[in-house]
């Protein structure tokens, strides 16, 4: 087993010498350039393109969908300079997403995410509910998405062991998400949407003015950055109004980093028998190598071929690691972390995996050996995350003209991984530092910092910019037509002007057909006021399935404000 592991640890480790690594770095930027220039799921620029003040204030809902868990929050925002805490969770929620939730058809998980927030508002305090006309939601998804507007985006991809992915690619994420609250009768209104990186972005800027780039690592990986809108291909935008582009000079970019990586950084035999047993190979270079979903088993791989030719374990394979992926990430950090000199908290772990018995139990020896192992799967992990972040800190300093010497950024880190995986952050930031002063600058110029609860943080925030003109503005609407009675629910609920959308001649035709007390015969919309019409707005308010009494919260939009949307 010595010889095993000697070899094995030596095949990890080779590729980290730092100029190695440097020379990682450099290609990994050439592949993000390339991305830059093309139309592919990598690269993906939002519609955030200002950094928030600090200033932002309120109390708002937040939907957290990551890789392997959900979460409901209540958030309050307080400011930067308000005291020790600018931010608060005042309640929040957890659940697993487990095999059977991943298992979920199209719309059928995000009813089920409804049923979950329906259960979390029964439990919510009366004057939070009946405060403002529609609860402000804010959605952080941990998904590809093609954003459309500061609210709504197309689905690309999930992945991360979802069955449902191909059902919802290409569907707008916004009506999955609105139509399931619908039907479950909630007074909501989705306004924001951003993904896990970029709402980790905005969390950590919203602290401090020095961040320029948020990574994630939990059960995937990835990063938002701040580039230039001008070193983006123009088809990345989509149809944008012209109003976003005279005030965007930068914007806030959601890299995809996961897919990157590919052909440079280096594999073993068992990260190559991974990524061709895997649905998707080749898709996320990155991520197989650094995921938490992937480094425990990485390490089951190994061990695998432990038994089979060094005699760990008697040669007998224990049954609760012969199933793909039964090894978890939790698990080997928690070996890794055993310090005591006997190891005990690591013979518990893995006993506790041979409850049957059918193995005899690991020698001392043995189980330094899988530690040691545990921790070079790991701190390669760290060497290669420290590589894809350089290599987009010195994309920045080209397309920007910054000197690597005057160069002082902090990078919000958030997720399960680099939260509690033992000395995962300490690992990239030693290699970070290394790599910077390669590059000319100062050991600490680029700082990872670990951002708690960001994805949370980073949505309210992201709600409490679409409802400024702060460079969050959700003026996108202008140029997509949208489902009349969303369109209707979002105009009279959501208190946005009207005139940011367009109807086109199927909508109006629906809605006159639809809203008969809406349209004179001739077609022309009544010059009534809608406040004044209180049968008309009770039909609106049944039609469109929301609660019974919220009739008399129906914001102040008259018909003429109505007419000038029909075209």
């Amino acid at each position: 087993m010595e010889d095993f592991a000697g070899t094995v640890i030596r095949d990890l480790n080779e590729p980290l010498e730092i100029s190695k690594l440097l020379d990682m770095s450099n290609k990994i930027q050439i592949q993000f350039k390339d991305a830059l220039a093309k139309v592919q799921i990598t690269m993906l620029p939002s519609y955030l393109y200002q950094l928030p003040t600090g200033l932002e204030s309120g109390t708002y809902l937040v939907i957290d969908v990551g890789g392997s868990i959900l979460r409901l929050a209540l958030v309050e925002l307080e400011g930067r300079d308000s005291g020790d805490q600018p931010m608060k969770i005042l309640k929040m929620d957890t659940w697993k997403l487990d095999a059977a939730i991943k298992a979920l058809i199209g719309p059928e998980f995000f009813d089920w995410i409804a049923l979950k927030l329906d259960d979390f508002l029964a439990n919510m305090q009366e004057s939070f509910l009946k405060s403002p006309s529609v609860i402000s939601l804010g959605l952080a998804w941990a998904y590809p998405v093609e954003q459309t507007s500061v609210h709504s985006g197309k689905i690309l991809a999930m992945g991360k062991g979802f069955d449902t992915s191909e059902q919802l690619i290409g569907q707008d994420l916004r009506d999955l998400m609105m139509d399931a609250c619908h039907r479950r009768k909630l007074n909501i209104s989705l306004d924001a949407i951003v993904n896990d990186s970029a709402a980790t972005f905005l969390s950590t800027a919203y602290l401090n003015s020095s961040a320029k780039t948020a990574l994630i690592l939990g059960t995937g990986v990835n990063a938002a950055v701040v580039l230039p809108i001008n070193v983006i291909a123009p088809e990345k935008f989509g149809s944008r109004p012209e109003r976003w582009y005279q005030k965007a000079k930068n914007v806030l970019v959601n890299t995809e980093l996961s897919v990157f990586g590919g052909g440079i950084l280096p594999m073993t035999i068992w990260d190559r028998y991974l990524n061709d047993a895997h649905p998707n190979p080749g898709v996320q270079p990155l991520e197989y190598l650094v995921g938490g979903r992937y480094l425990a088993e990485i390490v089951r791989l190994i061990l695998l071929d432990a038994v089979g030719e060094a005699g760990l374990f008697e040669g007998k394979l224990p049954r609760s690691i012969t199933a793909p992926y039964s090894l978890e990430t939790e698990t080997i950090g928690e070996i890794e972390r055993d310090e005591t000199p006997d190891l005990q908290r690591a013979r518990e772990i893995l006993e506790e995996m041979n409850q049957s018995r059918q193995v005899s139990p690991p020698t001392n020896a043995e189980l330094h050996h899988i530690q040691k192992i545990c921790e070079a799967v790991s701190r390669r992990a760290g060497a290669y995350l420290a590589t894809a972040l350089h290599a987009l800190r010195m994309l920045q300093h080209e397309v920007k003209g910054i000197s690597p010497a005057a160069d002082k950024v902090i990078i919000g880190c958030h997720g399960s991984v680099i939260q509690k995986y033992p000395g995962l952050l300490d690992v990239c930031q030693t290699h970070l530092d290394q790599l910077t002063v390669l590059s000319g600058g100062t050991p600490g110029a680029i700082s990872l910092t670990y951002a708690a609860d960001a994805t949370i943080f980073g949505a309210a925030v992201a709600v409490n910019g679409s409802k400024k003109d702060q460079g969050w503005s959700s003026t996108s609407s202008m140029n997509r037509e949208v489902n009349p009675a969303d369109w209707l629910s979002s105009r009279l609920y959501a208190r946005r002007d009207p005139r940011d959308m367009i109807v086109s001649p199927v909508q109006r035709m629906f809605i006159m057909g639809m809203y008969p007390g809406v349209v004179k015969p001739s077609g022309t919309l009544r010059e009534e006021p809608l406040g004044q019409n209180l049968k008309l707005r009770r039909r609106l308010t049944r039609f469109l399935n929301f609660r019974a009494g919220m009739t008399t919260h129906f914001s102040p939009v008259t018909y003429s404000t109505l007419k000038a949307n029909f075209k």
